[in-house]
């Protein structure tokens, strides 16, 4: 019998563990298989592809498996341009595909189109939300295609968002599947640790100047106050960067601190390319972060606590983007705040790491199933239901986030025109010109100094939805 030939789009990184770990969990990770990855490698970034492919081969156990890059199917380097037509003709008799729940901008339409015959498996990161925005993407017509989605359930509470309107057989991860990728992605011993004995916590950094208006500078201020307050506490601080080469953080921070606090400050950024496999050597008492998968990751397969931080600062910085604003509810709902961390850190007593852990168990006891949660409902029914248009305005980020939906006046004929793309071309190419930042959008800071009161903020609101006031 010949082998089956079998896809898998992915984005490199954790997408390759959960790929993986998909594959395993639904029997195709055997020899029985011809493996191809088809790559997305961050605009052709060859270390990036390189280690991606020494991953792969690590995580499939198989020297043999082929490794694609997608760009090699487009024009022009532009992903937006996926051949469907050049995909077909390179990739023969496939019987499966697998496909990474991520966003529409992957160009996943052009597999639906090029393999029409195929079975089609869909796998999701664990981010929560990033599903919804395909499922209900107009210009994808291959959802009768797809056979299968592997999710994870976290907390036996979190369900796929994507379930309150498309019927698809839902499969659970291997759970051992999963921490056993996690191990293999990165060969780490607990020796390359400088672990201290105090109590720890890992923060885990977020490049959020890259998605919307938010500079360098405001982000560097919010980890800097993060890391502070939790050194204040006497708590050990290990810090992982994110792996993107233009998104550090550890230097400028460790540079801004006082000396004394310099030594309780360690960067573990180095040790592994994933924060969930430092976790898993690690063990701090708790994780903090501002939006990362390994939020949910680390109580749910390592029983380590997490905390988020500000969700106002972290839905600013992502702007209204439909999957990430509700991704910014979900975490608000199911993550408690850094101040119940910080609340037990700051008391005397010799069981801080106990207490630690049970205010994270009581925080999720106390919430309700995702898919019954009134709050969740509201900003679904709103952004993917009525599927009103939003746009990177923090006071509709608002609306979003407490009513459910956003007010539908139109547009300013100017407005019109800059959302159609040509102004903001001309915009672009002007800036490239002159070296300047033509209508520069306010700062995080500048912001704040805007709204009414403390409590209209999105925190507030969020607690008054979720009835956690």
């Amino acid at each position: 019998m010949s082998k089956q030939n079998i896809i898998i789009y992915t984005t490199g990184g954790f997408c390759d563990v959960m790929a993986c770990s998909a594959l395993f969990t639904n029997g195709d990770l055997t020899d029985d298989c011809n493996l191809i990855f088809v790559v997305n490698s961050v605009d052709r970034n060859v270390s990036f592809l390189e280690k991606t492919k020494a991953n792969i081969k690590r995580l499939t156990d198989n020297d043999n498996v082929k490794i694609e890059n997608v760009y090699d199917y487009c024009h022009d380097d532009d992903i937006k341009t996926l051949d469907s037509d050049l995909i077909k003709s390179s990739f023969k008799d496939v019987s499966k595909v697998y496909l990474y729940a991520e966003s529409s901008g992957l160009r996943i339409d052009a597999f639906f189109r090029a393999f029409k015959d195929a079975e089609y498996i869909v796998y999701e990161e664990g981010m929560l939300g990033y599903c919804a925005d395909i499922f209900h993407n107009s210009e994808l017509g291959g959802l009768k295609l797809i056979s299968k989605y592997y999710s994870t359930r976290y907390f036996d509470k979190l369900s796929p968002q994507s379930l309150r309107q498309v019927p698809f057989n839902v499969c659970s991860y291997d759970r051992q599947a999963i921490k056993l990728a996690f191990s293999k992605i990165d060969d780490v011993s607990p020796g390359s640790i400088n672990q201290q004995d105090n109590i720890s916590v890992m923060v885990v950094s977020a490049p959020l100047w890259r998605m919307g208006p938010l500079s360098y500078s405001d982000v560097l201020v919010e980890h800097l106050n993060v890391i502070t307050s939790l050194l204040s506490t006497g708590a050990t601080v290990y810090f992982k960067d994110h792996p993107r080469p233009e998104a550090k953080l550890y230097s400028q921070i460790r540079s801004l601190l006082d000396d004394n606090d310099r030594e309780n400050f360690i960067d573990v950024s180095d040790v592994a390319m994933l924060a969930e496999t430092i976790v898993d050597v690690l063990s701090p008492d708790a994780v903090v972060g501002f939006g990362s998968t390994v939020l949910f990751n680390s109580p749910h397969f390592y029983g380590v606590p997490a905390f988020r931080t500000s969700t106002e600062f972290v839905a600013y910085s992502l702007g209204a983007r439909r999957q990430h604003v509700l991704n910014c509810a979900l975490k608000c709902q199911y993550l408690p705040h850094i101040d119940e961390l910080l609340e037990v850190l700051h008391t005397d007593c010799d069981n801080k790491k106990d207490m630690v852990k049970h205010t994270f168990d009581q925080f999720i006891e106390q919430t309700e199933e995702s898919l019954d949660n009134q709050a969740i409902n509201n900003v679904y029914e709103g952004m993917f239901v009525k599927n009103i248009p939003v746009s990177n305005d923090l006071k509709l980020i608002r609306n979003i986030l407490y009513k459910g939906e956003l007010p539908t006046a139109k547009a300013s004929f100017l407005s019109q025109l800059y959302r159609t793309g040509y102004l903001r071309k001309l915009k672009i190419q002007l800036e490239n010109i002159f070296q300047v930042k033509i209508m520069k959008q306010d700062t995080f800071k500048d912001i704040k100094k805007k709204l009414d009161s403390n409590d209209k903020t999105i925190e507030h609101l969020i607690n008054v939805i979720s009835k956690s006031d």
